[in-house]
């Protein structure tokens, strides 16, 4: 008695077929550059990305992939959107088309955010900045006066 499983040899099974995966353009540009992305490397610059695991990164490579989104590409997403909502507003969208829609949705922010958002985040900062600032002065003044008296 044989054992069929131990006749076949890997080389004669079956192997699925692995989907093809390949980068976008705008990806297969940005991964090839170092100074871009340098992973690996230490965080002793300003102008180098934190730890590449850290969310600050991530926040900022997927910044960077989605800058690289076309205008046009952008422009379609809002008509897909509009579109959907015009849709919902004359009676209503199926299950698919509300979570079309929630994606559409978030596929324009994710564009918006590229495009804003370090500016916002810089805004945050200063503004940041001037609480701290502010406090530290009323804490100044308060000792000031208390000093005084």
């Amino acid at each position: 008695m044989t054992n069929t499983a131990l006749a076949t040899s890997p080389s004669q099974e079956e192997v699925p077929e692995q989907p093809n995966i390949e980068p976008t353009a705008a990806e297969s540009e940005l991964w090839g550059k170092e100074d871009i992305l340098p992973f690996g490397q230490d965080n002793t610059s300003e102008t180098k990305f934190p730890y590449k695991e850290s969310p600050s990164y991530i926040k900022q490579a997927v910044r960077i992939l989605r800058s690289k989104i076309s205008d046009q590409e952008y422009q379609l997403l809002h008509n897909e959107r509009n579109m959907l909502l015009d849709k919902e507003l004359a009676g209503g969208l199926t299950r698919k088309e509300q979570l079309q829609l929630q994606m559409v949705r978030w596929k324009i922010e994710g564009i918006e955010d590229a495009r804003v958002g370090t500016h916002l985040d810089k805004l945050e900062a200063l503004a940041q900045i001037q609480t701290n600032f502010s406090k530290q002065l009323y804490d100044f003044v308060d000792k000031v006066k208390k000093s005084v008296k």
